[in-house]
């Protein structure tokens, strides 16, 4: 049976400040890479390391792969994955500015009628 571990770059002086670093090149601190040495430590059978290209994940692989010698940049599947989620996020927008409305005007005069829903008369 074949185990997948998913592993997050070490601690960075952005993760401190909690700041969102995105696809930005940020190096890890000193408490991230004795982090991804810790780590590499625990985990250290792998047949093979993945990592994206930015820095701070590379160099937490690194640290993985000197014992293996084996790993993959996958800039690629992250430009991919990148332009995946943009097109998911324009789907969702565009479900949001034309369908909904349509949905809700179903809901709300359509569907009472044809259910034989009448409004509520107001007192005097």
């Amino acid at each position: 049976m074949k185990t997948l571990h998913l592993i997050r770059h070490g601690q960075t002086k952005e993760n401190l400040q909690k700041i969102w670093q995105g696809h930005s090149e940020t190096s890890l601190d000193s408490t991230g890479l004795k982090q991804a040495v810790q780590s590499s430590n625990r985990l250290n059978n792998f047949s093979k390391v993945f990592s994206s290209d930015l820095k701070r994940a590379l160099d937490t692989a690194h640290k993985f792969s000197n014992s293996i010698e084996k790993r993959k940049q996958l800039r690629e599947v992250r430009r991919q994955l990148n332009k995946d989620i943009d097109d998911l996020a324009n789907r969702i927008n565009i479900l949001n500015t034309f369908l909904l409305p349509i949905i809700l005007i179903i809901l709300m005069f359509i569907l009472p009628r044809q259910l034989g829903i009448r409004k509520r008369q107001r007192r005097s």
